[in-house]
């Protein structure tokens, strides 16, 4: 990313990857609040987690496990249907 014009910015959260952006995590701190999460070759169950983390930054866990448990119950009528 281009770090000049993301401090040109009001940013909230950034959110960052292991894989493509750990090497400048420390200059994105100072642009904004940053998480960096395994997302580019993360399983099922990691991606899982880093929407709960997310969720969680954001002031919306409720609305994450409501979400969470949908897909859950969704995966299960498929599964049936196998």
């Amino acid at each position: 990313p281009n770090l000049e014009e993301l401090s040109t910015l009001d940013l909230d959260l950034i959110i960052a990857d292991t894989s493509r952006h750990s090497e400048i995590y420390e200059d994105l701190s100072k642009i904004a609040p940053t998480i960096v999460l395994n997302s580019i070759d993360s399983t099922y169950d990691e991606y899982i987690e880093n929407f709960k983390t997310i969720a969680k930054a954001v002031g919306k866990e409720n609305e994450a496990t409501e979400k969470v448990e949908e897909i859950k119950e969704f995966l299960s009528e498929v599964s049936k249907l196998s």
